[in-house]
């Protein structure tokens, strides 16, 4: 049980990453302005992460739909509904578990795979959340939240 939650807050850390400097970055909008990240986002990335980390994907879904609802043009809400699919996935078919990657008839491919639905789901997510951040990349190649 212990591996599974330092599983989880490795992922969760991992997920966090792109908000580690975002405090006072700007982020440009599709019309080439800079605006600040703001606080609102940033508790709903926080209250969203949160609620993953305890395995609440309803309320973790709940919150980055509201990133994009409120941020259209940000690719946070995106990136984390497929992150949280991701997730949830992984936890449905056990796969949560370090010490199941450490067997070697797990690399022996017989293991089941993840159903269409939620890799159409993952793949979707990721590519609008890309689709977001090209534009922004092009104007700010360097911007530390996009990247």
């Amino acid at each position: 049980m212990r591996t599974k939650y330092s599983i989880l807050l490795f992922l969760f850390l991992l997920s966090a990453l792109p908000f580690a400097g975002a405090s006072g970055q700007q982020a440009g909008d599709k019309n080439g302005r800079t605006a600040a990240v703001t606080p609102r986002l940033e508790e709903l990335h926080a209250k969203g992460s949160e609620a993953l980390f305890n395995l609440d994907y309803d309320g973790a879904r709940q919150k980055f739909k509201e990133i994009s609802r409120l941020y259209p043009d940000d690719p946070t809400g995106p990136q984390m509904l497929a992150t949280t699919l991701w997730l949830e996935t992984l936890n449905q078919a056990r796969r949560l578990q370090a010490a199941l990657y450490s067997t070697q008839s797990f690399y022996a491919g017989t293991e089941d795979k993840p159903g269409a639905g939620p890799v159409g789901g993952v793949r979707h997510l990721t590519a609008q959340a890309t689709s977001l951040e090209r534009p922004r990349l092009q104007r700010r190649p360097r911007d530390p939240q996009t990247l």
